[in-house]
């Protein structure tokens, strides 16, 4: 489990399994991690950890065995690159990166090819334009679709999404119970995990899910102890 530290500026390495009052097995922090404010993480399938440093406005990676106070492998930041104020970003398995940003541009979502680095252009943009609300989360199937949330829309983009294309399918109403989205997940299965941070639950709607529908299921309660939810994971 990696887990962004956001006051502290680290990353938190702990075991599968790990329980309690337990002490991460690894831990990057320190001057020349260059981590600033960590919102997003991910990893590709390498074990290649990327950060998206929300006051630093560029997104780090590190290589997967990082530990201590130790530097990034690459950078992705700059003027051209688009990053201003990252929240959230999803690590595809090849490398490729989705990001969005509070700052410039807080409804499009940027992607950047496997190795980019430094001050570089985004591979393509794509607009959201499901709402007035800004854009927020980021979650990728297995075929590739991209799915967004707003605080209270969800939309779905085929692979390879950018410019004004509009979504292939949209999660918006009152029967979806949405009140105000932070994150999503998506199963292998296509079942998207949805994190409501007004009511504090978790909304989980169905494979192939469009426009005013019921959540399937939903984590929610005082037994739960969810409360502020940004980002769901799964594994």
């Amino acid at each position: 489990m990696y887990v962004a530290d956001f006051t502290s500026n680290a990353i938190d390495v702990f075991s599968r399994g790990a329980n309690g009052n337990v002490a991460p097995i690894r831990r990057i922090v320190g001057a020349a991690t260059g981590i600033n404010s960590p919102e997003g993480i991910g990893v590709d399938s390498d074990g290649n950890i990327y950060v998206a440093n929300r006051n630093a406005n560029n997104i780090t990676v590190y290589s997967s065995t990082a530990n201590g106070n130790a530097a990034p492998t690459r950078t992705i930041g700059g003027g051209l690159s688009l990053i201003d104020t990252p929240e959230q970003l999803v690590a595809l398995p090849n490398g490729a990166i989705y990001v969005v940003c509070r700052g410039s541009d807080p409804n499009a979502v940027q992607y950047f090819a496997p190795g980019l680095a430094g001050n570089v252009s985004p591979t393509r943009s794509l607009n959201i334009s499901l709402s007035r609300n800004p854009t927020l989360g980021l979650a990728v199937d297995t075929s590739g679709q991209l799915y967004v949330c707003t605080t209270d829309f969800i939309g779905v983009y085929a692979a390879g999404a950018s410019g004004d294309d509009a979504p292939v399918r949209t999660i918006h109403g009152s029967a979806t119970e949405i009140s105000f989205l932070e994150g999503l997940a998506v199963d292998g299965a296509g079942n998207v995990y949805a994190s409501d941070n007004d009511a504090n639950e978790i909304l989980i709607f169905g494979p192939g899910a469009n426009g005013d529908v019921a959540p399937t299921r939903k984590i929610s309660g005082p037994s739960t102890n969810l409360q502020y939810i940004i980002k769901p994971a799964l594994d």
